[in-house]
């Protein structure tokens, strides 16, 4: 049998071979990532495939990821992350905690990079922009519909003398041809971009369910779609030139842009994600521990703005975190202790009602010793039981107003709760709470317990359980009717609803413009605000100071403020036909702002003076028919504000016609005369006077924000802060202001 025979292998060959065993070997080399390889958007979806460790650090980032997607507010223009209360964050955080889902979407950079651009791809996959591309092609002679130099140069060089002559026998000839294309310098972008996340978007879909991921799934299916047609064969390749106007200036492209920039950088900031992962997970659960706290409704910190950097994990609000813990309303009983046996085994209690009950150290709360307690001393209790009977269980001091003080820097978290002290820290995966007595509780922290660890750091701190409930904010509203009356100067205005009863808005409107500390200003909404800080840099608005002589605040923010409470109405008051009342001592001027704001967002919308509102409201009661009006008589309608007392005459008309019609008016029609101010600000000093004997020490920029019924409604609801003194405004407040206002 002959031998096979033997090739003699080129260089080329045998370094291509060599090439090809490197790589075979490099693939038989080749080992799972280490935990620290997460470094690209491909590795973080390749990570869920891997061992128990890393699989678990992939799901980590993905889920603090999709927490602060979920908690963000972006700007539909440029996708950046909004400032905002700090209130409403934490409301959202709350909001997301109780919407969360194992199903739900996975809402990580990828996600936010496909909810920015989606609908304005799906837009442009529609209708492509073009150019008119002028080329040079052999078209029929009837065709033919502009010529140029390089058609001449081609005529010159056909056979023949004439024109004739050189076209005949030829039915083409070399000419000017414009088409549209879609060759341009925006779509080229749009392909890269298009192209580089259908990459990503298949990873992504091999490690998560496509029947969750809708969003992203969606895209994913009309790109792929859309990749295959002759449009996009046509489009080159993009060369990283810099944007052209139609990428900057489009509102479609310059989302396409964007979403560009953010693909370049993703894997640098994954890289970072991954290094910091357990900063993150600290400030993930520091700010579910806030919201938590903030939703139980006793814990009170100054609104104020919260600034976010999405790419970098970073959520800082402009002023230091802390507030006042306030007594829950609980059905707890107080009583004394009676007596304490010499060796702290057992002592009684006797009841306020007169009952004595036996107690023993374990039916003392966590956070009480029985050394500390003496003959005496106030506690609050529970009913329990035992096997003598019933006895004094849950045994708690009870509680006051206590200051609350949360500070994250960096990888440490301090919590100070009246005088103790603990130190949060992550350590080998786990929360570790240290006590300043050197206690130490650790957490172990996995994505199921994420949501735990805020109610045992709060059990721990506060001795009470904590759970989430639903935001109070919309509880009620939107309510729809066909015409209402509001009275708008008014922090809280009243209005009429359906059943023709006054109620009052849920809300305030109060709004602040805070300076940031980098530049500029954000405006931040104290319609809900438990707490509220008056400075001097801050400028503070509510509806009623808009009505106000005094207020001195430029035009160009009492217009911004009127046009925010007035959406803020007609978001909650769905009528078509809104009348509102204006107070007659009111300049026109002065109203002018209000005036456009509610026409703008009300199709229907009337001003009616107070007096008038009242002329009509006596009119239609029972004491109108008692009190026999006569033609020509004057009614005075009085009213007061900070700077006085306005006095309007209304005279009386008759009308015969009126009479027949609505017999009920007794014909009675009315003409409202100018008004007549007396300045007399006695009212106004004398509650301000009362506010300072209080403890208050913003008075009078609480009467002129708030007003009396606007203080008085938020009896014992909100604090305000001035240079670090809080004021907690009294559930007395009503009593409080009208001290004296008799000898005024």
């Amino acid at each position: 049998m002959a031998e096979p025979q033997k090739y003699k292998l080129t260089a080329r060959q045998k370094r291509m071979l060599s090439d090809y065993h490197q790589r075979q070997h490099a693939t038989a080399q080749t080992v799972e990532p280490s935990i620290g390889a997460i470094d690209s958007v491909e590795s973080i979806y390749k990570a869920l495939n891997g061992r128990d460790e890393i699989k678990a650090k992939a799901l980590l980032m993905l889920m603090l990821r999709s927490w602060l997607t979920e908690v963000s507010s972006f700007d539909p223009v440029s996708g950046h992350a909004l400032h905002t209360g700090i209130v409403d964050f934490l409301d959202d955080v709350a909001k997301s905690l109780q919407d969360a889902s194992p199903e739900g979407e996975i809402k990580d950079r990828i996600y936010r990079i496909v909810s920015h651009t989606k609908e304005a791809v799906l837009a442009i996959m529609e209708h492509t922009r073009d150019k008119i591309l002028r080329e040079h092609a052999m078209l029929p002679i009837h065709a033919a519909r502009e010529v140029d130099g390089n058609s001449v140069q081609w005529l010159s060089r056909q056979p023949g003398r004439t024109l004739r002559e050189k076209l005949s026998g030829k039915p083409y000839m070399k000419a000017v041809r414009r088409r549209p294309s879609v060759d341009t310098a925006e779509n080229r972008l749009l392909r890269a971009f298009l192209f580089r996340l259908e990459q990503i978007l298949i990873e992504r879909q091999n490690v998560l369910s496509a029947a969750t991921e809708e969003t992203c799934e969606e895209l994913l299916v009309s790109l792929q779609r859309w990749l295959r047609t002759e449009d996009a064969a046509e489009i080159g390749n993009w060369g990283n030139l810099p944007p052209n106007n139609t990428l900057l200036q489009d509102k479609r492209y310059r989302k396409v842009w964007d979403g560009w920039l953010w693909l370049q950088a993703i894997d640098e900031q994954i890289t970072g994600d991954s290094k910091r992962v357990h900063r993150d997970i600290l400030s993930v659960i520091y700010w579910n521990t806030l919201s938590l706290l903030n939703h139980s409704g006793r814990f009170r910190t100054v609104q104020q703005p919260v600034g976010l950097d999405y790419d970098n994990f970073s959520i800082a609000p402009e002023l230091p975190v802390r507030g006042y813990l306030f007594p829950a309303c609980d059905a707890k009983i107080r009583g004394k202790i009676k007596f304490i046996k010499p060796d702290k085994s057992f002592g009684f209690i006797t009841s306020d009602d007169g009952r004595d009950l036996y107690f023993n150290p374990y039916n003392l709360s966590q956070k009480l010793d029985i050394n500390s307690l003496s003959a005496g001393d106030e506690v609050s209790f529970v009913i329990g039981s035992n096997r003598q009977g019933e006895c004094a269980d849950d045994i708690t001091l009870p509680a006051g107003i206590i200051p609350v003080d949360f500070n994250l820097t960096g990888d440490k978290w301090k919590i100070q709760v009246g005088e103790d002290k603990y130190l949060l820290q992550i350590v080998s995966g786990k929360l570790v709470i240290e006590q300043a007595q050197g206690a130490k509780k650790k957490l172990k922290i996995e994505p199921t317990t994420l949501k735990e660890i805020p109610k045992a750091i709060l059990s721990l701190v506060t001795d009470a359980p904590f759970e989430y409930s639903a935001p109070t904010n919309n509880q009620s509203g939107p309510i729809r009717m066909d015409s209402t009356v509001v009275d708008l100067c008014s922090i809280r205005p009243t209005f009429t609803n359906n059943t023709d009863s006054q109620a009052h808005l849920p809300f305030r409107l109060l709004q602040q413009h805070w300076p940031l500390n980098i530049n500029g200003w954000v405006a931040i909404d104290c319609g809900y605000a438990k707490s509220i800080a008056l400075h001097s840099n801050i400028e503070t608005v509510s509806m009623r100071s808009l009505f106000l002589h005094s207020s001195t605040l430029p035009d160009a923010t009492k217009s911004s403020a009127s046009m925010f409470f007035t959406k803020k109405l007609s978001d909650y008051i769905k009528a078509d036909k809104l009348t509102y009342l204006v107070p007659d001592w009111g300049n026109d001027f002065d109203l002018e702002g209000i005036r456009k704001s509610v026409n703008f967002y009300f199709d229907e919308s009337t001003p009616l003076p107070k007096s008038i509102a009242a002329i009509f409201a006596w009119q239609s009661s029972k004491k109108f028919v008692q009190d026999r009006v006569r033609e020509n008589d004057f009614v005075l309608v009085v009213d007061s504000f900070d700077g006085g007392i306005s006095i309007t005459p209304v005279q009386a008309i008759y009308q015969q016609e009126l009479a027949e019609i609505l017999p009920e008016t007794q014909g009675m029609s009315w003409e409202r005369h100018p008004t007549v101010i007396v300045p007399n600000r006695s009212i106004h000093t004398a509650m301000a006077r009362n506010l300072d004997r209080n403890g208050c020490q913003t008075s009078e920029e609480l009467l002129h924000l708030f007003g009396f019924n606007g203080l008085a409604s938020d009896s014992g609801e909100v604090s305000f802060v001035k240079d670090d003194h809080w004021y907690h405004l009294p559930g007395s407040i009503r009593e409080a202001l009208t001290q004296d206002l008799a000898a005024c």
